[in-house]
């Protein structure tokens, strides 16, 4: 299942890009995360965290790896693999996400933050239905941007 979203982002370039590759304050941005922890300095460097989110009627309580298997930061483009599973439920979700930042398509100020994941649900996971998931998935991220406008704000006004 493939995901493709365009937030745009009223800040500048740099200053996104130095927030969103700060992975252990950037990952409370997003709804439900209740933990996250450098395990390896890398190449590739790799988080361990828990996230608590619920999918139609099922409460889930993931946990699992974060590898940021690429970044350029010339480009401001990264690529990140996430592996993890429910400790009740069967079933894996794993995600390879590319993740940059652009001009504004409108060419107005601010950046866009592009994000492109190929997502395999397996088990039980996997009998949601591609429409509840993608549901979901749009929500979370919405609210990881909102989030994440409001810590830029907050950081600005500072």
């Amino acid at each position: 299942m493939d995901f493709d979203f365009r937030f745009t982002i009223p800040a500048d370039r740099q200053v996104l890009w130095q927030k969103v590759t700060d992975i252990e304050t950037v990952a409370f941005c997003v709804p439900g995360v209740t933990g996250i922890e450098k395990l390896e300095e890398g190449p590739p460097v790799e988080y361990e965290g828990t996230l608590k989110i619920r999918v139609g009627p099922i409460g889930l309580q993931m946990k699992g790896l974060v590898i940021i298997s690429s970044i350029d930061n010339d480009q401001c483009a990264m690529a990140l693999i996430c592996e993890g599973k429910d400790r009740k439920i069967p079933g894996t979700i794993k995600t390879e996400t590319t993740m940059g930042l652009e001009a504004t398509e409108s060419g107005e100020p601010g950046t866009d933050l592009v994000i492109h994941t190929h997502a395999t649900i397996m088990g039980k996971l996997g009998e949601f239905g591609q429409s509840v998931i993608r549901k979901k998935t749009a929500k979370v991220l919405a609210e990881f941007v909102a989030n994440l406008v409001t810590q830029l704000e907050e950081e600005a006004a500072a």
